[in-house]
């Protein structure tokens, strides 16, 4: 049986709207200012040169995030409030190249941060060798305090963003842990290629997933 490409369409325009719909009830906006800096966490995923600004995997609608980061991550480190930054970090060997392009290498510019989150010094950088950073470290094991809030940026929302806030949350559910991840869309984002990969679309599905998930969807 061949699928009706009209009909499916049809639906498919009127199941997109519900979800656009969805995502974007109830999205609050923040300011990390109300924050406990002793119960709260931010988390940047793969701010890395290889994600933003040069290699195979690079995206100018990352790029665009990364003054916006900057001042979050400038505003906790002066709040006090400990930053977690994950860095995607790659040997030559690494089995991941067998769904991606290679990217990331250990030792090259690529798997570096960016300038500007190098100007936090408090930043805890975290080396990672898969698109899920929770398998790479729980953030909750290198924090000597009950975690309430952990606040998510980065790069990309359908990949690692996901993989890592999913996880997170699953954990916690696990343990019984009483915290929310608080997901910071205007702070994220994902890359496009055409034919292949529609960044809004992307964006917008793995949102209506994650908030599904349980996960707050909020805005700074």
């Amino acid at each position: 049986m061949k699928i009706d490409k009209i009909k499916t369409l049809n639906e498919m325009e009127k199941t997109f709207n519900n979800f656009i719909d969805y995502v974007n009830s109830d999205i609050e906006q923040i300011s990390v200012e109300n924050f406990n800096a002793k119960e709260t966490v931010l988390v940047i995923i793969d701010m890395v040169n290889g994600f933003v600004r040069e290699g195979a995997l690079s995206s100018p609608y990352v790029d665009k995030i990364a003054s916006g980061i900057f001042d979050l991550a400038k505003k906790c480190e002066e709040l006090k409030i400990p930053i977690i930054a994950y860095a995607d970090t790659h040997s030559e060997s690494s089995t991941e190249f067998k769904s991606f392009p290679a990217h990331c290498l250990a030792g090259t510019h690529e798997a570096e941060l960016i300038d500007e989150l190098k100007q936090i010094k408090s930043i805890i950088k975290v080396e990672k060798n898969s698109t899920n950073s929770f398998l790479a470290k729980n953030p909750l094991e290198l924090l000597d305090f009950n975690v309430k809030n952990i606040l998510v940026t980065g790069c990309v929302t359908d990949i690692c963003i996901r993989d890592f806030s999913k996880t997170m949350k699953k954990y916690l559910e696990e343990n019984d842990i009483d915290a929310n991840i608080y997901l910071i869309e205007n702070l994220i984002d994902t890359f496009d290629i055409d034919g292949v990969h529609n960044r809004e679309l992307e964006h917008i599905l793995a949102l209506y997933d994650m908030k599904n998930s349980g996960i707050n969807i909020v805005q700074s």
